[in-house]
């Protein structure tokens, strides 16, 4: 992580000095890129290591964290252009106005919905049917109904919204489908981490094998600092530095279609 956080501190220098096209700055956004795959894979393989608890342990944990990593990027990336630009399109350049009100950006983010969907539900499965001693989480999480509403309102419900041509091209949709996904990946973060922990390692006859977990006041606290903190600095990133800023070729590129 603190590798990746300097390719993006380099990256973002060649941006705002315009430099697009050097060779140096197309080996920064290249090593940039398979720094931040390395940085969630290794998230997950650090999970997927812990054999002592099996709703964690297995090689598809750091998968998983890849694919899920790059369904709330597209989210976030979603969600934030439209807020950067008071989710008004009219108030887009033209380039950016013409990707947002295509099909291509609705089918890329459905196609990551889909796999995640279906790479979650295929884990549950598994979980379920099998018989190895701490696995019982499994049982837990599917009677919650955290799970059901991240599964059938924040994932399966914006697949459909993407999917569907009425829908697709809808601002307010997209950023509706962004917001859903992007709360669906929180809770599943959240629930990654506790049911993990809710089977004891060491339990006897007399436990419980789930032990019951509510989050504290001083957690969600946490939460809401931590998520109001991102927003704040996005915003003076946004007032400091032009975040919108793009290849004077590909803006005269963009002007020239929409004037022919």
């Amino acid at each position: 992580y603190v590798i990746d956080l300097g390719l993006l501190i380099v990256k973002f220098y060649l941006m705002w000095k315009e430099d697009w096209d050097s060779p140096f700055s197309h080996f920064i956004g290249i090593a940039g890129f398979i720094a931040v795959v390395l940085a969630s894979g290794m998230l997950g393989l650090l999970f997927g290591s812990m054999a002592m608890r099996p709703m964690w342990f297995g090689s598809a944990t750091s998968v998983f964290f890849i694919l899920s990593g790059v369904l709330s990027g597209a989210a976030a990336i979603v969600f934030s252009v439209y807020l950067a630009y008071g989710f008004d399109t009219k108030n887009m350049p033209e380039q950016l106005r013409s990707l947002a009100l295509s099909d291509q950006l609705p089918k890329v983010f459905a196609t990551l919905i889909g796999i995640v969907l279906v790479f979650l539900l295929t884990r549950i499965w598994v979980g379920l049917w099998s018989n190895q001693d701490g696995m019982e989480g499994f049982v837990a999480l599917l009677n919650t109904p955290w799970f059901h509403l991240e599964v059938w309102v924040c994932l399966a419900l914006p697949f459909l919204m993407m999917l569907s041509p009425s829908m697709q091209l809808a601002p307010k949709w997209q950023v509706t489908a962004s917001i859903l996904v992007l709360a669906g990946m929180f809770i599943e973060r959240l629930q990654f981490i506790v049911a993990g922990q809710n089977v004891p390692m060491f339990k006897g006859t007399w436990m419980n094998s789930v032990t019951p977990y509510t989050p504290s006041l001083t957690e969600s606290a946490l939460v809401v600092v931590g998520i109001s903190t991102a927003l704040a600095l996005y915003a003076l990133g946004e007032r400091l530095s032009n975040l919108s800023a793009a290849p004077k070729e590909s803006i005269e590129a963009a002007g020239q279609l929409a004037r022919g």
